[in-house]
């Protein structure tokens, strides 16, 4: 069974269990909260109605609360009030939320149990898997979407700079290096800039680099977790990426702004993450 259809499948599965005399009456209804716009959207509204027209018992209901993080408040929100949605899209740095509101959410391995649907945890990929499952290997959740990372090039600043956009570069040194040609020749005021810092630079570096971002198997195995990730890589990466991004803005310790051009529309490599 594709993917696509799996978690409604199993949520409609659960309710048969627990309500198959309302089922034969009217359709039961299936409440599904997400977060994405765009074609994401478009493609999960597909999804519940190719779901809806297979079948006469039960109604996928995809509602749009807002961004992720106006989602996930929502979210809280309605677990208080005692309605929350079947089922939630929750954004990868939501899961930390989840998982300390056990009572919130019920395990997707626990769901499918449930539902007698048979599923396999290990057809998804290792990180995939492990990022959205407890120590013991249990899955909390159902890996869903995924964002990328998209690096764009300004063509005519590269080009001022004496850099061929059709060669744009491919690694972080190479990234820091034809930032650092642009500014040197004030083709930008800006070498590059980024949106969600966290994730776009320190934990894409570090899984990269296998490299552990808090005690407690990164945070997983307990509450009593501590950060860890101010060692030397990363420090030295923040510092080279912050000087190729960020005009020499004086500051109180005398270090390059960053922040400066983060939301800089003349950055000649503006990463934006793509659903």
């Amino acid at each position: 069974m594709p993917t696509r259809r799996l978690l409604l499948a199993a949520a409609a599965a659960a309710s048969v269990a627990a309500a198959p005399a309302l089922a034969q009456q009217a359709r039961t209804p299936i409440t599904m909260w997400i977060g994405v716009t765009g074609p994401a959207q478009e493609e999960i509204m597909r999804y519940a109605q190719e779901f809806n027209a297979s079948q006469t018992q039960f109604e996928a209901k995809v509602e749009f609360r807002g961004q992720y993080p106006e989602q996930r408040a929502a979210a809280f929100a309605a677990f208080r009030a005692g309605n929350p949605p079947h089922i939630m899209q929750m954004f990868d740095a939501g899961t930390g939320d989840m998982f300390a509101l056990p009572r919130a959410t019920i395990p997707i391995s626990e769901v499918m149990q449930r539902a007698s649907v048979q599923f396999d945890p290990s057809a998804y990929i290792g990180p995939a898997r492990g990022y959205y499952s407890r120590p013991d290997g249990t899955m909390n959740s159902l890996p869903f979407n995924v964002s990328t990372a998209v690096m764009f090039i300004n063509n005519d600043i590269f080009t001022k700079a004496g850099l061929d956009p059709s060669k744009p570069p491919r690694t972080w040194p190479e990234v820091i290096a034809a930032a650092n040609q642009i500014r040197e020749r004030n083709a930008a005021e800006c070498g590059f800039t980024t949106t969600w810092l966290a994730w776009t630079m320190l934990e894409q570096y570090s899984a990269l680099h296998d490299l552990p971002l808090s005690t407690e198997a990164n945070g997983r195995g307990g509450l009593n977790a501590v950060l860890n990730f101010n060692d030397a890589a990363r420090v030295r990466m923040v510092q080279r990426s912050s000087m190729a991004a960020a005009p020499m803005t004086p500051t109180r310790s005398s270090s390059p702004a960053p922040a400066a051009c983060s939301s800089s529309p003349r950055a000649a490599m503006p990463p934006s993450p793509a659903t």
